[in-house]
């Protein structure tokens, strides 16, 4: 990819998808444009209360407050398991 370019990465496991970007009001925007046309050819609805979003201890509050405002998803800063493996503290092993 070149500099620039829109960079959204994802994990998926069932009805769960993790996905992965810069925190940025573009990409905010890049990700909810990608949602809509997914929920539109598939059938399947976002449930924005059982999601959430986990910024970077270095993200600025201001873009944080921004990118979950276009989202319309709240922050969460306890991302801790995943399919009960440990995403962010220690190794799994």
């Amino acid at each position: 990819m070149t500099r620039g370019d829109t960079r959204v990465s994802h994990l998926m496991f069932a009805d769960d998808v993790v996905l992965f970007g810069e925190a940025s009001r573009d990409q905010a925007q890049v990700v909810k444009e990608c949602l809509a046309e997914f929920c539109a050819w598939s059938g399947q609805k976002i449930s924005n209360n059982k999601s959430s979003i986990y910024f970077s201890p270095n993200t600025n509050e201001a873009i944080a407050v921004e990118v979950c405002n276009t989202l319309g998803i709240s922050r969460t800063n306890d991302f801790a398991n995943y399919l009960g493996v440990p995403t962010i503290n220690g190794k799994v092993s």
